[in-house]
């Protein structure tokens, strides 16, 4: 194929995929399609062929798929480079590849802020705090530094030294291999001396509390495990604060955990209305009190799960208003170039009104956040001392003895006057039994 044809193709290509994706646009006999993009295509061609400033095909696509989805919505479409397609789609599934480590640069030293329990880097001996000095040998700095380290994701194994290593540790040298791991998005309080999760919040074993961080494709599995440990509790707390969300299908499912029957949200996409319903999935603590704990950062799939319970009188919610976001983005992958994530609809508790050609009544414009049923403010340092808390239970407790457990949920709760809350509300709901 001449250069010149190809070069056509791949500039127009941005143009016609959102139309090809979703199947819409002009269909008639006479090609319109094509000719409506026309003049895209042709200002790429010019650009390429005869610009006193040579411009890259590459470049080109992006800025004309950037130019494209900032005309769609107001911030919730993106696009997803090649380079970070593989990470989205390994996120959703509830797996990542890389280190499990995030790390802190001052100068000539790194130090690890955060390890990713039974990650690569977990089991290979580092913990929070060590100090790496140098990497594969070589001294830390900006141009020695493995591209990816920082955020911890690298490609290949990589030796690291630590300055001041642990009295535990055999070695100052650790050699890192990257590897693939759970993204575990169901925790407890703290993790036990064997790495399980302790759920209870008081000594009697009553009142549960499980956090969910995220919705992946591996929360219901993890979550119908987890309720099956704490069957015998009297109440349950369930922490979303900071949940940034997930797939719609997934706090779908979660949804029917909780709801035996009746509607569990109304979905508009461009063409109709769809409701979604519970029923369909084994239903766990179908009686007994939920309470949920939300704040402004509970946003998307984790609204719909927490915002379906309190409209159908399930569960009270306890924190802060969320965002209101209720679009539904669609991940679109593009061929090896990336994903495209698309608004495709957005979500309501209530009928969506459709009209006489059966088109959804898009009436959703702006932002309808969540009210808790008890509100109870936090500032953003005690919020910053709760996600510390929850740092810090991430880590095995060193030690079986009952007295340091029950200091460890002790601090939690004075650190946490949401949770507080949450738990009081919990303990009235069962008393009124």
């Amino acid at each position: 194929m001449p250069k010149r044809n190809l070069i056509w193709i791949v500039a127009i290509f941005a143009a016609v995929m959102i139309g090809m994706l979703i199947r819409r646009g002009p269909t008639s006999p006479r090609g319109a399609y094509h000719i409506v993009h026309q003049p895209v295509g042709l200002v790429a061609r010019a650009i390429e062929d005869e610009c006193l400033w040579p411009v890259e095909d590459v470049e080109l696509q992006s800025a004309g798929i950037e130019a494209m989805i900032r005309t769609v919505d107001h911030g919730w479409t993106r696009w997803v480079p090649a380079q970070g397609s593989r990470r989205l789609s390994e996120h959703l599934k509830g797996q990542a590849f890389g280190t499990g480590m995030t790390l802190h640069r001052d100068g000539s030293i790194c130090t690890i802020t955060h390890v990713v329990y039974d990650g690569p880097a977990w089991n290979a001996g580092l913990r929070v705090g060590d100090r790496i000095t140098q990497v594969d040998g070589d001294p830390i700095t900006d141009t020695s530094l493995p591209e990816g380290l920082l955020e911890g994701a690298i490609d290949e194994p990589v030796t690291l030294t630590l300055s001041e290593p642990r009295a535990s540790m055999d070695d100052a040298e650790v050699t890192l291999r990257p590897n693939k791991y759970d993204i575990e998005s169901v925790k407890g309080v703290y993790r036990n001396a064997e790495g399980t999760w302790d759920y209870f919040l008081d000594t009697d074993d009553a009142f549960a509390y499980i956090r969910i961080t995220e919705f992946t494709a591996r929360t219901d599995r993890e979550l119908t495990h987890t309720l099956r440990e704490v069957d015998d509790a009297r109440g349950l707390i369930l922490d979303l604060r900071g949940n940034p969300g997930g797939p719609l299908s997934d706090a779908i499912i979660l949804a029917n955990r909780f709801l035996k029957e009746g509607p569990i949200v109304y979905v508009a996409s461009r063409d109709k209305v769809r409701t979604h319903s519970a029923g369909w999935r084994r239903t766990f603590w179908p009686e007994r009190p939920v309470v949920i704990l939300i704040n402004q950062d509970t946003v998307s799939a984790a609204e719909l799960f927490a915002g379906a319970l309190q409209h159908t009188s399930r569960a009270e919610l306890v924190g802060q208003p969320t965002e209101g976001k209720r679009f539904i983005q669609t991940v679109f992958p593009i061929n090896d170039a990336g994903d495209l994530v698309l608004t495709t609809g957005y979500y309501d508790f209530q009928p969506i009104p459709v009209d006489f050609q059966s088109k959804p009544i898009v009436a959703y414009q702006g932002l309808v956040p969540l009210v808790p049923d008890a509100f109870v403010a936090s500032d953003e340092e005690q919020w910053g001392a709760i996600r510390d808390a929850w740092e810090a239970g991430d880590v095995p407790m060193e030690t079986d003895q009952d007295d340091m457990m029950r200091a460890r949920v002790t601090d939690v709760l004075e650190q946490d006057p949401q949770l507080q809350v949450a738990l009081s509300r919990l303990m009235e709901k069962c008393d009124d039994e």
